[in-house]
Formats: C-alpha cells, structure tokens, sequence
C-alpha cells in the first residue's frame, strides 16, 4: 500500500511522561498508512527502541553546544531535505523552535500544548523572548491540539 502524505513530528524526547507515550502511539497508528519523519531533541527515553522499530525516518537534533536557534537551523535542515506535508510538534519548546524552523517554508505547523507553560516561564529574558514567540506560534499555526 502507498502511503499516502508525509508529515514531521517532532518532540524533546522519549522519555516515560505522558505527551511522550501520546506522541508514540500516535506515531505507531500513523505509521503504516502515512510516511512519517519523527525528530527528538535528545536521542533518549524508554520510548525511543518502540519508535526507531517502526517504519519511520528518525532524527536527533542535539549536539554538544545547543540552543534553541541551532535546533531550529538543524530542524530547518530536516525539513528542507524530508519536505513534510506538515509539521506536528508537542510541548511548548517544541511548539516554539517549529514555528523559528518554519518561518518562510509555507508548511503547515500544529503544535500540540499538553502542559501549563506559564508554571515554567520566570521573568527572565529568555523566558519573556520564548513567551512572545510562543504567542506568535499559536497565531500564526494551522491547527492547535491542546488537552481538555
């Protein structure tokens, strides 16, 4: 069987929390009738031996000297190279360093909220920067997937 669209999910990691057992299902029935890419920030997590079995491309965006415009440059690369149909990403960073990694490629971006932000957001310059584009993010989103 063809499958039929290709879409890029993306997330910190696969460890054991909710969001991450979530995104693996979710990656695991898509799987078989889409063509999937999926890109962790960190190669980790007692979900990543299920993903990297699936039939999908896998990334890891980490190296030694991160932050959050040299994840958005290699994502940016993934994305020029894979050409996904659309992008999902889960968790807020994510959900930020998508939209940085996307801007003037017209590809659709759905991030999915699966958590309070503001209880991790101080005052910080950072933490304000990050808030303006995660506003700019929604706004500027297709779809947004968010937790009842």
């Amino acid at each position: 069987m063809e499958k039929s669209r290709k879409f890029l999910f993306l997330i910190l990691n696969l460890d054991g929390g909710g969001s991450e057992k979530i995104f693996t299902r979710l990656v695991s029935n898509l799987c078989h009738i889409h063509d999937l890419v999926v890109v962790t920030f960190y190669e980790e997590g007692i979900f990543l031996t299920e993903i990297k079995q699936l039939p999908v491309r896998y990334y890891s965006i980490s190296t030694n000297n991160d932050n959050t415009f040299r994840f958005a440059r290699r994502l940016r690369q993934i994305i020029k190279q894979e050409k996904p149909e659309k992008v999902i990403s889960f968790l807020y960073y994510p959900n930020i360093v998508s939209h940085i990694a996307l801007y003037g490629l017209g590809i659709e971006h759905i991030p999915s909220e699966r958590s309070n932000h503001r209880k991790y957001f101080t005052h910080t310059i950072k933490h304000v920067i990050w808030k303006i584009l995660l506003r700019r993010t929604y706004q500027k989103s297709t779809n947004i997937v968010a937790l009842t």
